[in-house]
């Protein structure tokens, strides 16, 4: 085996690329990207979720937050926005099918 990494390593050397990569690739760990643990300022729920995205959105920009957890935390809140607007949708519904009465018609 020694022989083998001093080959690869002498390849290297010499500038052989594969070899190079050949031992980057074993050698160093790959890059991942750093998780951030400083706590997110959030506008309240009462400024609506457009300006929560908003404040995710400037927090990526300004390194505060790395680009996963942000897309993860706008995932979470478009699955939040069609959850309330579900939710509207249906009271409204049930509004409007409580105004028309039981047996009646609408155009």
């Amino acid at each position: 085996m020694p022989e083998i990494i001093e080959a690869v390593t002498s390849r290297a050397l010499a500038g052989d690329t594969g070899a190079a990569r050949l031992l980057l690739e074993r050698c160093l760990p790959a890059l991942r990207p750093v998780e951030v643990a400083a706590p997110l300022e959030m506008p309240p729920a009462a400024e609506g979720l457009a300006a929560q995205g908003r404040a995710v959105l400037a927090a990526a920009a300004a390194g505060r937050l790395a680009p996963g957890q942000a897309a993860a935390l706008l995932t979470g809140l478009a699955a939040l926005a069609r959850l309330v607007e579900t939710t509207e949708l249906e009271a409204r519904i049930s509004a409007l099918e409580g105004r028309a009465g039981p047996g009646a018609t609408t155009t």
